[in-house]
């Protein structure tokens, strides 16, 4: 009968295991943005100078290092989005390092971003642990069309962390998009997990 509770109880782990482990991100380089996200943050009403922070907490989304701004509006030209965006210069000296963290776990997600010619590095995280990240050279040339969105689709991940190569560069963070959010592993989809392992032992103790 140990027998049986054990294979029951390697049966739960498993579905813990199943339901909990990340996927490897497919990271977007120059892409165009989806098509009908499901939740979009464009940073319309966040003052000037402004800290994000927690503005979309209600959303599920909290940023670091970035402050709304009016002063651009289109003026990049190419395909930057009209309106307010978000920027991690302060007024006094850039924030090298911003990230933006989601309440849930998240698998597509797209940003529209300009780096001042500069290079960046952009990662996820899952919970704290790495999951991908991906160099980007120039992220904007002024005339990119419509395709100067990044991020990670694919995935399982909860915080996106954007660092510049260079100090003192700004960025210009705009139009957030999730295509569809992911819960995180419920304690009720690991349960099942369990009680099926355990429903496996009574079968087989009764064959």
């Amino acid at each position: 009968m140990t027998r049986h509770w054990l294979a029951g109880a390697l049966c739960a782990v498993a579905g813990i295991a199943l339901t909990a482990a990340p996927a490897r991100a497919t990271p977007v380089l120059f892409g165009a943005g989806f098509a009908n996200p499901a939740l979009k943050l464009d940073f319309t009403g966040v003052g000037d100078n402004t800290a994000v922070n927690n503005f979309y907490a209600a959303q599920g989304v909290t940023f670091a290092g970035l402050y709304g701004t009016n002063m651009f509006n289109g003026a990049l030209g190419g395909d930057q989005p009209p309106g307010p965006a978000a920027i991690n210069d302060p007024g006094a000296a850039p924030i090298q390092s911003f990230s933006i963290t989601f309440a849930a776990t998240q698998s597509n997600v797209e940003f529209w971003l300009y780096t001042d010619g500069s290079g960046a590095t952009i990662s996820s995280s899952l919970n704290g642990s790495a999951v991908e990240s991906m160099s980007v050279v120039n992220p904007y040339n002024g005339t990119s069309g419509g395709t100067n969105y990044f991020g990670f689709i694919n995935s399982a991940f909860n915080k996106i962390t954007i660092t510049m190569k260079n100090a003192g560069v700004d960025a210009l963070l705009d139009n957030v998009e999730v295509k569809a959010a992911v819960a995180e592993p419920a304690s009720a989809a690991i349960l099942a997990a369990g009680l099926a392992g355990l429903l496996l032992a009574r079968r087989r103790r009764r064959g």
